[in-house]
């Protein structure tokens, strides 16, 4: 009785004493090598940046991958939204990303081999493209040739930094 402040929850005593029980359990435990999370890193322009947190595809990304019981760490320069000005509003999701406002594939794929200086990721989404065709207002065939050499650059950065990284292309 002494154990429990009111027949169901512990007593100051009583939880001491349940820690004394499983901290041999947990020390075990520790000495296994800890898990390490999937770094993803999300490549493009204002889309992958995202206007806000409300309609980023980031904060959905990060919150549908968590549900299904995944362990991940979003990596990148950058953790703004609306051309790198605006805070997200909640952090409740991991605001790290490679996403640049205004900034076409030619510019990432120059800027990719710094940008993996700080951070290199285990599996890369690249969504590279759009600025190309809205910023020149140019027929998205024509654009499609330099957009396609461009992504190739920063997937060969990518690879530089781990041979291994994991590539998903947006379309």
């Amino acid at each position: 009785r002494t154990l429990y402040a009111d027949g169901i929850h512990l007593s100051a005593q009583g939880y001491r004493a349940w820690a004394k029980g499983i901290t041999p359990l947990i020390e075990e435990f520790m000495k296994a090598p800890p898990l390490a999370p999937v770094k993803i890193m999300l490549i493009g322009g204002s889309a992958t940046e995202g206007l806000d947190s409300s309609s980023s595809y980031r904060r959905y990304l990060d919150g549908m991958l968590r549900r299904s019981g995944h362990l991940i760490d979003f990596v990148g320069s950058r953790n703004k939204h609306n051309n790198d000005g605006m805070e997200p509003d909640s952090y409740q999701f991991d605001p790290d990303h490679e996403g640049h406002w205004d900034k076409d594939s030619a510019w990432i794929a120059e800027h990719m081999p710094r940008l993996l200086n700080l951070n290199v990721p285990d599996v890369a989404v690249i969504h590279l493209g759009a600025e190309d065709i809205v910023a020149t207002h140019a027929d998205a065939g024509s654009r499609t040739d330099g957009v396609v050499r461009n992504i190739n650059r920063v997937i060969e950065a990518l690879r530089s930094k781990n041979r291994n990284v994991k590539i998903v292309i947006a379309k």
